[in-house]
């Protein structure tokens, strides 16, 4: 009888987890961040943004990769941070490839919701990868992105790079 039951639930298991993986893309958010997104094949080039310095951010709608997929953060050699965030309530599964290309920046990927690694998640960056653990993000004194409506209660913005190692205080 209990082998009966897990073989029943199963199949719903495998359907609830199937269209996760079946919608993986990768869009930009209609905001003034300039984000701009090609796809072609099975990759990603994701150019634009806006610079503030050396830092380069982007804003994100969407942002997930299914097994054999590439994201490639393309930026020019004077960058020294790519910051994504993702504004579209949904958790980022990444099952795919992230680099960056064109620079050794470090890059930033956040998401209010949570960033899932899958299996076949790979890096390849020459700077750091930091998913931040913090509803802020804190690099200098530069302004930063501004949370969406429907991320009110988070915030990124850009203070010290200091704030990764101590709690952040909101203004």
């Amino acid at each position: 009888m209990r082998i009966q039951t897990v073989c029943c639930l199963l199949p719903l298991a495998l359907f609830t987890i199937t269209p996760r993986s079946a919608i993986a893309q990768v869009t930009p958010a209609s905001d003034s961040t300039g984000t701009q997104v090609q796809f072609d094949g099975q990759t990603y080039q994701i150019e634009g943004g806006t610079q503030a310095g050396v830092n380069l951010f982007h804003s994100f709608q969407q942002f997930g990769l299914d097994a054999g997929q590439i994201a490639n953060f393309l930026a020019n050699p004077g960058i020294a941070n790519i910051l994504g965030r993702i504004v579209g309530g949904e958790p980022s599964v990444i099952n795919g490839l992230l680099q960056v290309l064109g620079s050794e920046a470090n890059l930033f990927l956040m998401n209010p919701a949570g960033l899932v690694f899958g299996p076949n998640a790979s890096l390849n960056v020459q700077g750091d990868f930091l998913p931040p653990l913090r509803q802020r993000l804190a690099l200098g004194a530069i302004a930063g992105l501004k949370p969406s409506a429907a991320m009110t209660t988070r915030i990124c913005s850009a203070p010290r790079p200091s704030s990764l190692l101590k709690p952040a205080r909101v203004a």
